[in-house]
Formats: C-alpha cells, structure tokens, sequence
C-alpha cells in the first residue's frame, strides 16, 4: 500500500494499534467463530493465542474492525494467522494495510520465514510475495482434538 491510500483510510477515520488496550477479545472471538477456520476455538484459546503473539488491531470510532496476529521467534520464523476485516468495513484495502503493518515493521522486517495457510486468499497474499510452498510435502502436523 502506498501513503496516499494509507493516508486516505487515515482520514476515513482507521488506525491500526498494537496497544493491548484496544485488544477486544470478546469481538475477535465473537468474529473468528463465524470462520472456516477457527470456529470450533473457545474464548479461552484465543484469548491466549492473541495474548502470545503480535497481534494489530484496525480501530474506528474506537470500535475493532479488523486484526491479525503473528505467531515468532524475531529472529528466523512467523506465522501469520487470523487475518480479519469486518463485512462492512471490506474492500477498501484494509487487510492489505494490516499484513503490511505485521510484517514490515522494524520488529518483524528480518524475520527469514513467514508462513501462513489459506483456502481463498491467496491473491491478497502473493501481493507482499508469498508464494505455494515448493516442499509443501515436507509440512508435518500434530492435531489434537
């Protein structure tokens, strides 16, 4: 996203916080339960979840709109995960402000490898360079029920 566009969701009103004062857990979970992928987690996990990773809100009208968190290191490794705009608030480039926030701040700019999986968004992603893992046959996983 360039400044212009920033700029322009600047003066709609947006902002984008990482001040755990503007965490509402109670919305990002109340949102995350209507997802393909965290609606069976209780308020519990992800409470916990966000409190253990880097999480950035998207606030107006001192209102969460939007959030996403990265799971890392620092250093070598991060795992972007739970990326959510509200309905009324999409296609304005949101998301796309948010990913750019989490992953190129000074805190997470050196970090070598950010993963993250996706059923329908690949297009957002491939954006800032994401791209299908060429050894996807080396993933491993532990689910536990």
């Amino acid at each position: 996203m360039n400044e212009l566009q920033i700029n322009k969701l600047k003066e709609q009103g947006y902002r984008i916080s990482s001040d755990v004062i503007d965490i509402d857990y109670k919305y990002i979970h109340e949102q995350l339960s209507t997802t393909y992928w965290a609606k069976s987690r209780s308020f519990e996990q992800t409470k916990r979840a966000f409190e253990n990773s880097l999480v950035m809100v998207i606030v107006k009208d001192n209102s969460v709109i939007g959030f996403a968190r990265l799971i890392t290191d620092y250093a070598i490794f991060a795992y972007l995960a739970d990326v959510f705009i509200d309905l009324n608030h999409r296609g304005q480039g949101l998301s796309k402000w948010l990913v750019d926030e989490l992953i190129n701040n000074p805190q997470t700019k050196i970090i070598k490898k950010i993963m993250l999986r996706t059923a329908d968004a690949q297009k957002l992603y491939q954006q800032f360079g994401f791209q299908e893992s060429p050894k996807s046959d080396r993933n491993m996983e532990l689910i536990r029920s």
